[in-house]
């Protein structure tokens, strides 16, 4: 997976340590430390797609980013440290507020050494490498091992050896319920989207069991009720392989959310109602395309509200 670029970005670790003259002649990209768990996802996603289609540049990252996020979750193919690294001459380029705008710099990248910053979050920014990112962000043999094995225990007896789908529901309220963030554009998801969402699954298939995931379970418990449901209380790392892996998905809103919704193979149910266009969210989301995303053989996103 990717072994080339591995492989160099080990030697430059070595060289580094030896002062090579050589070192200089190569060029380096890198990113600014940004987010948790779904915007590094984000950012490995450019880095990949950059290097992975041309080879001008080697993938660093920096020992004071905090993309080992990406790396405990998916034992990833460019999560090497550069310890104390200084790359020299950098260029510094920035996500933009139009994503096909973006997409027009990176495809014309000037041959110095570079830095991404700010927030990549477009689907437009891969869709190139998109086959090939899925089967870099799979997940290690020890964590499907432990969602499967808890997918085993929370099956109905009486759906023994019979056909079902199971739904994963994300719901991140916390901090999206503060009247700081909702003037930012967040919209925490109302009860009535979860119910409408898992409705539509339970017209279309006849046995159904869904698995909640959220910040708030306490909330969920009292306003996300069905049959066959359970509340998932695993660490964060585990919550999105089950999200991920389930055959289908409803998500909330944020980037987290959005990665599962991208990687599970089956129907991803989103809220229909984005950002006010006047908010900060909503500038953004307007112009980088970050849902729907275009269906394809691998997914569906379906709006819902």
């Amino acid at each position: 997976m990717y072994t080339d670029i591995i492989s160099e970005v080990s030697k430059v670790f070595v060289k580094h340590a030896t002062t090579d003259r050589d070192e200089k002649k190569k060029l380096y990209i890198t990113t600014k430390p940004v987010g948790r768990l779904g915007n590094q996802l984000f950012k490995y996603a450019v880095l990949f797609a950059i290097t992975r289609t041309n080879h001008t540049w080697i993938p660093v990252i920096l020992e004071d980013d905090n993309l080992d996020l990406v790396q405990n979750t998916f034992g990833t193919s460019l999560s090497i440290k550069i310890i104390d690294f200084n790359i020299t001459n950098s260029t510094t380029i920035h996500a933009g507020l139009d994503a096909d705008t973006t997409v027009k710099v990176l495809s014309n990248l000037p041959t110095v050494n570079l830095t991404l910053a700010g927030y990549f979050e477009s689907h437009k920014y891969f869709a190139h490498v998109k086959d090939d990112l899925r089967k870099e962000f799979t997940f290690p043999r020890q964590i499907q091992d432990q969602v499967y094995n808890y997918f085993n225990t929370i099956t109905p007896t009486i759906w023994n050896n019979k056909p079902f789908v199971r739904v994963g529901i994300h719901v991140r309220r916390t901090d999206q319920i503060t009247e700081e963030r909702q003037k930012m554009g967040y919209i925490p998801r109302p009860k009535g989207f979860y119910v409408h969402a898992m409705e539509y699954f339970k017209q279309k298939y006849n046995r159904v069991q869904i698995i909640v995931t959220s910040d708030d379970l306490a909330w969920c418990k009292e306003n996300i009720l069905s049959e066959h449901i359970e509340y998932s209380t695993h660490n964060y790392t585990i919550d999105f392989a089950i999200l991920s892996l389930s055959d289908h998905i409803i998500i909330s809103f944020g980037t987290y959310s959005w990665w599962a919704g991208w990687l599970c193979k089956g129907t991803t149910i989103y809220y229909g109602i984005m950002p006010p266009s006047d908010s900060y969210l909503g500038r953004i989301y307007k112009n980088n395309s970050c849902v729907p995303v275009p269906n394809d053989v691998y997914n569906n996103w379906v709006p819902l509200l």
